[in-house]
Parts: C-alpha cells; structure tokens; sequence
C-alpha cells in the first residue's frame, strides 16, 4: 500500500510499506559515484533437507500436526549503522548499505531487535539483482518495544538500503539480530513448494468460495516461531480471524490457536506467548480458482506483532523424554494486532460475526476458511453432520468433530475458523486426521475447539462484548463497505451482473431465486430474509442500516446479525423503586425517576437510569464499590432515528453508465419520472439507496433503452424513508449534451478511452472528505485533481499499485479526477467533496 501526496497515518507496528526511491535504484546516483563495494555477511551453508527431517520429526514430537514449518533462525547481530558500507549524499544525509547471504536458503525474513528511526530516515530491502524491494519502511513503523520484522523475501541473497538525513531529530537504531532460513521453497513451484498442499484442496476464488466474498476477508496467514530446545526458533504457519464485537469499533481481535501461540521451555515449567514477532497476512490469495499472482498481499497488507488478551490454559506433562501440553479446553487464543482500524479499514478487511450459544448446535453447512501448507487462501465445505469430542478436556462438548464433503485441512490450517451457516465463528481448528481420500473423509475428522465455551468460561466475552448486552451472537463487520454492492439488486461498481461478477461479488449464476424473493425460506436453509444458508450472510451495511427490519433483526437495523438492540422504554412515564425493589438492569421512561427507602446496588451489579427530565435518588440509595451505576437525563426514544440528509442531484453529462444521481443518506428507496419539454414523460422507474446514501436515479435513456437526444428534460425524484415514513421530492432541470469527447481548458479526454478505464480503475469513497483510495490493475504515470474552476488542485506522478491518495485542503463540491495509465488510456472520475 503507498502512501503518497502528503498523507500521514499513524501506522505504529504495521509492516505497511510507504513508498519512495531506492538509492541504490537510482541510475543517475550510481553513475555519479564510484563503485560501490557493499559489506556482506555470507552465513554457513544449510542441509535444507536435513532440515525439513529435523523440522517433521519436532513437530511430531510436539503435537504441532497442522502447523507448517518452513524455516528456523539464525542468529547475525548486525548494526547496520556501524557494519554498513556507507555512502555520503552531498549535504542531505548518508546511506547504509548492507548484504545478508545464506547460499541454500529459498528466502529470507528479518527480525530486527531493535528499530527506531528518526522521521525523513528510510529503509529499503531488495535483491542484488534489483528486480524485487520492499519498503520504504519509515518512522511510522517505529514500534512501542523498538522491534520490527518482515515476511520472508525470496532468494538467497538480500540487501538492507537504509537513509538518514544529515538534520535528524535523533540517531536511529538499526539492529538485525536474526535472520529466518527458509528450508522450504515459500513459492508455489518446485519439489518442496508451500503450494504442494493436498490435491483435493480448492482455492478461495472457486466456484466453492461463492457467497464467502465478503467473510473470506477476515482470514490471514499467521506466521509463528516456536522454540526448539532452547536454542533456537522453528518458523511456521498457522490460520487466524478477525473478529467483530458489540461495539462494532474495529478493534483488531483476532482469534487463532493456542498452540500457534506457544513458547514452552524444556523444564516443562515455562509457558509463555511467542506472538511479538508474529507476523499476520490479509489477502493472500489466488485471484481466481488456480490462478497465480496473489503475493504481493504478502509486503502490502501485512502486521507485525500482537498481544495475547485471553488463551487457553495448558496442562504440561513429561513423557519418553519431552514435555508435551495436553488437556486444552478449546485450544483458543484471542490476540490484539498491533495495527490500527483505519489501516485495516485501508485494506478491506473485514470482521467476522461469532455464535456463542451454549445450547446451539449447527444445523446445515459447515465452511473453514484457511492456508492449508502455507499456501494461498482455501476453502474447505461439509454438508455432513456435526459431532463433539471432549480430547482430555475433560467436558464432552469441547470440540466440534467435522468431516469434509469438500476439500480438507493441513499443516498451516491450524487456528483457521469453522463457520457454520449463519456464517458466523464457533470455532478455531486444533487439528486431525482428515484427508483427500474417500476413507479418510468416513473415519478421519477434524477437531475444533468449542467457540461457545471460549467465550463464557474463558476470558474472552470481556473483548467481544465490550457494551455488556445480553447477546450471544453478533454478525460481521465490514467497515469499507466492501462487497455490500453485491446485494442490492442493481449492478454497479465492478460487477459485469446484476449483484454478479467482477471481484467482489458472486459467480453470475450462482444466485439462486428464493435469495431475493423479500422471504425467509427456512426448507431452503435461509436463516433470515433473503440470507444465510445458501444466501448471502446476514447483517452487514445493507440490512443494519437501511432502515427497516429484515434478515434476521429482531427490531429495526438492530438485534440478530446486526448490533444488540438496546433495551426499549418502559410504557410508563414516571418509575417509583421503594424499599427492597429489585432493579432492573436498565430503566428508561420519558418523564422522570425517583426512589424511596433502602436501596442497593450491590459489588458486581449493573443499574443504569435514563429519564427525560429528572432522577431523584432518595435517602437510603447506595451504589456500593464494586458496582456499576450510572443515570442519565435523555429522552426515551423507543424507535430507532434515521439519519436524513436533504437530497442532492449530479449529473455526469456524457457517461452512459451513470448518468444522474442523488446523495440521500436516511433514505432507502425512490422512484422517478423524466419529462421532455413537450411535456412527455419519457422514462419511469425505481430503485433503492445504497449504504453509502447513494440513489442512481437515471442513465440517459428512455423506457425503450435508447439514448435520449441532445436538450432540456425535468427530473421528478421522490425519496422514501420506511423508518421514520416520510418521503420527499425533488425536481431538477436537466441539459443533456450527449457527445463523443469531453473537454475543457485543462483535459480532453476520449469516451472509448475513458470507458476502456472504468474497467480497470475504481475510486472510492465518492463524495470524499479529506482522502479517497484509487484502486487499479494498470500501472498509472499521473493523476490531477482538477475544480469545477478548471484550476489543478492536485498534480502528481505515481508508481504504486493501489493508493489512499490525501487532498490537500480545499473547498466542498464538484472535482474532475483525470488518470493517465501507461497504456495512454484516460480515465476521468467526477469527485464530490463533502465535508
């Protein structure tokens, strides 16, 4: 992800890469200066064979069954301030130069102990070939503990570029302490590839991922030491979640196994958490069913460290000579990534929803969704029966038992969430003994631990239900919005359907008629309105704020999938507590409280008041240490209020696709007329308002579908609110200018050109505040961003692939964004500024 055009985001800890130029990239440098002879440190040889033998053997020893290791550490101690080849830039600063080999390594990762670099400073790393880089890496990598690491970077061979300026606030520190050798080939080719995972196994992006576009978004590649005789560190991989809360805040929870997570000593006495230098990988993925080039995920939306907040509790035993953890209740490990939402938000990710009903059992299909050998995303079904085992936990139902009807799990999988048909969590994969054979598939399951019972027994609810509500169940999280175009019953943005096609959406043709027929088809397997089963999931920005109670809400925008409803009014107006009454949890009226005599809130207890106009606490009222109290004057509002904005209408003169719309946040439907001049009323029709409050009302054409000719029409809109039941209207006078080509003093631009663009550039959010994201598959050479004035407000040249671009201030209103690609297409976007 680049950063670019002034844009600052606090990003401590995340390995978000931000951009920049190589020096040692830069022809004209090199050209200037005399050979450059770079200080390598060449490591001893490693068996990689030898290696991987020694790495099955511990991780059979040790129970790590679905854990896949790929390399180990090695210990270097650089200084790359004072080891470095150094290179003196004039009056500006000095760049470091260093070379790390290890001769049979497939690739190496580094682990910094200690980072901390002032701001101007920069750290690249590439290979001596100059074909591949990450970075920069900057000061907003600078963590709370000064350490840093980076995913593994194929080949055997590396080069740390690190610059700091001459004027710099401090001295920055640069130590490399380890490297990770990886044993095992980290691409999907070759004998002793990540990617030789089971054959049965099927890609995220298969025609089994349908309905799972959304959700998949949630899953990463966790990659985990694990210490091996107290010396030195096996590195391997494992599956974890991202997981929504009450509080819908984009807190980044994610769960994933304990045993991912551990660092257990050879006494046997000593178990702590190994998650600091973990790193966690979104998006890894084959961007279609076997397709390649899904790595790149790999340096762009990767995390560095995590705390444990609450895990599972081992008991330790000593047999034939090891000492071996055993008894696990759910073998669960929730973690807080040390990444910020808005990153997160950046990225696209999104969180899952969770069950945690004690007294549920899944009914339908069942889907695990992980990194089966370390490889690209899969997705695993079973249309079988679930069981429960206990595995020395000591209760019966710990674990979820499941065979496969499609695919399977490996090493690498571990921790990866069992979602059930409501597409929420109840559960993280420990391991088993499934397989691609049809025998494995009847007698092998795998076994996951009880989400349930991590939840209510455990430490967990404190994190997922922050507002304390009276919910076991809460739906996903998808603060991007992305994907939520593909239930709408339109097609827009990239889809080549109707809620169809494009990436983020469906196979066109996988739909299926009782998903949108406004029923909840239980003999269909929905569990809501148009969703869950065999459907789209529940909740998201599409149900939970459009207004109305559908899916499976049990009141408006609120309760199933959606957050907690909160809890109603009273029906009376006034609420009298005397002596001895028992106190509601919560008590709102719209008039006033008061209470008489001897009252108690007692150590643990929650009491919360709300009145319109008055609380009176009488003699005798006491809110003990310990308990939790609170009382507020507010009015009771017993239904939800809709956000309303008045309607505003754009035009896009000469766009075909889209030709007027509104901005009509709080409203959810319209319906509109377009009348000639003559008085004829040329096109009716209707629709709905996106989540993002946006109604596209009209294309440019007649009933007929033709394109309507140049001159003057009236646009008649009325908008409806099925929440508050209001609507209103709106007339707009429309001038069409149908024609091949817009221009102006400042841009010209083809309209074949343009469309070619629209199918590989999108632009998002429209209207902006103070950034928008530019997202393309074409390498772009310049953007400007051009006022209703023809005045350039932005003009700069970029080079990265995907791009959160940051707009200087500037007024609110119309903006023409015109991109370059090095095809010499064009593309203009009209931007809404709105603060």
């Amino acid at each position: 992800v680049a950063l670019f055009l002034n844009c600052i985001l606090k990003v401590s800890f995340a390995q978000v890469s931000y951009g920049g130029s190589r020096i040692l990239f830069n022809d004209n440098f090199l050209r200037g200066s005399s050979s450059i002879e770079i200080v390598e440190k060449v490591l001893p040889y490693v068996d990689n064979d030898r290696s991987r033998e020694d790495a099955e053997i511990f991780a059979e020893e040790r129970g790590y069954g679905k854990t896949k290791f790929y390399g180990f550490t090695m210990p270097v101690n650089i200084d790359i301030k004072t080891s470095s080849s150094q290179v003196a830039m004039a009056d500006s600063g000095k760049v470091y130069l260093y070379q790390i080999t290890s001769p049979s390594a497939y690739a190496i990762q580094l682990l910094f102990s200690r980072f901390n670099i002032p701001k101007g400073a920069r750290m690249f790393i590439y290979n001596p070939e100059k074909s591949e880089f990450m970075g920069s890496f900057t000061e907003l990598n600078n963590s709370v503990g000064n350490t840093f690491g980076t995913v593994y970077f194929p080949g055997n061979s590396l080069i740390i570029e690190y610059y700091e300026p001459n004027n710099s606030e401090f001295q920055g520190e640069v130590f490399l302490e380890e490297i990770v050798h990886c044993f095992v080939n980290v691409s999907r080719s070759g004998s002793y590839a990540l990617a030789n995972r089971a054959p049965c196994q099927k890609d995220i992006n298969c025609i089994e991922g349908a309905g799972w576009e959304i959700l998949k978004r949630s899953v990463a590649i966790i990659l985990s030491s694990f210490t091996a005789n107290n010396q030195f560190k096996y590195w391997g991989h494992c599956t974890g979640t991202l997981l929504n809360n009450t509080a819908e805040d984009g807190e980044p929870y994610l769960l994933t196994a304990m045993h991912c997570t551990e660092k257990l000593m050879e006494s046997g006495l000593s178990f702590f958490e190994n998650v600091q230098s973990m790193m966690f990988i979104f998006e890894y993925e084959a961007p279609s069913c076997g397709g390649e080039g899904g790595s790149s995920a790999i340096y762009n939306k990767s995390v560095y460290g995590a705390r444990v907040l609450s895990r599972d509790i081992p008991k330790v035993k000593y047999e034939n000579g090891y000492y071996d953890l055993y008894g696990n209740s759910t073998d669960y490990a929730l973690l807080k990534l040390n990444v910020t939402s808005s990153v997160l938000t950046l990225w696209k990710v999104v969180y899952a929803g969770w069950e945690a009903d004690l007294f549920k059992i899944p009914k339908g299909k069942l889907v695990c969704i992980h990194h089966p050998m370390g490889d690209y995303k899969s997705i695993s079904v079973s249309n079988k029966n679930i069981g429960t085992a206990n595995l020395e936990s000591g209760m019966d139902n710990a674990y979820w038992s499941v065979k496969w009807s499609v695919g399977t799990t490996e090493k690498g999988s571990s921790g990866s969430p069992l979602f059930n048909s409501d597409y929420k969590v109840i559960g993280q994969l420990w391991g088993g003994a499934s397989g691609c054979s049809n025998d494995v598939y009847n007698e092998g399951p795998d076994f996951f631990g009880n989400f349930s019972i991590s939840y209510h027994i455990h430490g967990i609810r404190s994190y997922l239900n922050p507002l304390n509500v009276n919910t076991t169940s809460m739906g996903y999280y998808n603060p991007s919005n992305v994907g939520e175009h593909c239930y709408n019953k339109v097609k827009d943005v990239n889809e080549t359907g109707v809620d169809c096609g494009g990436p983020d959406c469906p196979p066109c043709g996988y739909s299926m008629n009782h998903c949108f027929n406004g029923k909840k088809d239980e003999k269909e397997g929905e569990t809501g309105i148009d969703c869950g089963g065999p459907c789209r999931p529940c909740g998201g920005a599409v149900q939970c704020s459009n207004c109305k109670r559908d899916g499976d809400e049990e009141g408006i925008d609120c309760g199933g999938s959606c957050k907690p409803c909160t809890e109603p009014c009273n029906n009376k107006s006034v609420i009298t507590f005397g002596s001895n009454s028992t106190l509601p949890k919560v008590t709102k009226v719209n008039d006033r409280i008061e209470t008489s005599g001897n009252i108690v809130v007692n150590n643990g207890q929650t009491v919360q008041f709300e009145a319109k106009n008055s609380i009176r606490l009488g003699n005798g009222f006491q809110a003990r240490v310990g308990s939790n109290f609170t009382a507020k004057i507010q009015p009771c509002i017993c239904k939800p209020v809709c956000s309303i904005e008045r309607p505003n209408a754009y035009v896009f003169n000469n766009n075909p696709d889209r030709y007027a719309y509104y901005l009509a946040s709080g409203y959810n439907r319209f319906n509109i007329e377009v009348v000639n001049r003559n008085g004829t009323s040329i096109f009716r029709g209707n629709g709905i308002v996106s989540v993002y409050g946006e109604a596209d009302v009209w294309n440019g054409r007649d009933n007929s579908g033709k394109l309507v000719s140049p001159g003057t029409y009236y646009m008649k809109t009325t908008f409806y609110s099925d929440c508050l039941g209001i609507s209103t209207s709106n007339t707009q006078d429309l001038t069409v200018f149908i024609a091949k080509s817009i221009s102006s003093e400042n841009y010209a631009v083809d309209l074949d050109n343009m469309l070619y663009a629209k199918d590989k550039i999108s632009v998002y959010p429209n209207p902006f505040s103070d950034y928008f994201i530019i997202e393309h598959s074409e390498m772009i050479l310049n953007i400007q961003l051009i006022d209703s004035n023809g005045k350039i407000t932005i003009g700069q040249e970029i080079n990265q692939e995907d791009a959160l671009v940051k707009v200087p201030p500037c007024g609110n209103g119309i903006y023409f964004l015109k991109i370059l690609d090095t095809n010499g297409k064009i593309f203009l976007e009209k931007l809404i500024k709105k603060e």
